[in-house]
């Protein structure tokens, strides 16, 4: 079996995140772009190691490494008190990223960096976790429903001039009496 280590992240490792959500993406969505600049212009923006730096020091960022052996696998992105308005609370975290680069993928990184993210978000006890998932992507669709999440409404992105249908998910941490819903 394969032994994968979950790390949190600091600044000196902004350019692995970097170099392996520009991967992921590209491998993951880069079909679904119809004009290549816009996709090229976005990963540029997004997986700028300066900007992923900069986005490490903020209070509200968690993000997390897997390594497997010295190699950096993957990474997620916790963020605290972000809002989504389908959900009638303040009290929210939002899964913005989870990848894998795609050669590391069903090896076990992507559930082992689920799991350390469900442990942090018991620790802040939001009343909600939420993300979103690419509507065309059945697997991570699929991944996160085997892990709690429900699908609850559609949302829309723009990037550049292309509008990209996502699939809203969320999972309960706790109740309105702030008994924890046990995931």
């Amino acid at each position: 079996m394969t032994k994968i280590t979950i790390t949190e992240a600091v600044r000196a490792h902004a350019r692995y995140i970097a170099e392996i959500g520009r991967t992921t993406f590209l491998k993951s969505f880069g079909h679904l772009f119809k004009i290549r600049d816009e996709l090229f212009g976005y990963l540029d923006y997004i997986y700028n190691e300066d900007k992923i730096a900069r986005s490490l020091q903020k209070e509200d960022n968690i993000y997390l490494i897997a390594w497997k052996d010295d190699m950096a696998i993957g990474f997620a992105k916790l963020k605290r008190h972000s809002l989504n308005d389908y959900f009638e609370t303040v009290s929210q975290v939002e899964l913005q990223k989870l990848y894998v680069l795609p050669s590391y993928q069903s090896m076990g990184a992507g559930q082992a960096l689920l799991n350390r993210v469900k442990c942090i978000t018991r620790e802040l006890s939001p009343d909600y976790v939420w993300l979103d998932a690419q509507i065309g992507n059945g697997k991570a669709i699929k991944f996160y429903e085997e892990n709690g999440f429900k699908k609850m409404d559609a949302s829309f992105f723009l990037i550049g001039t292309q509008l990209f249908e996502s699939c809203l998910m969320g999972m309960q941490v706790t109740t309105k009496k702030s008994n924890p819903v046990h995931f």
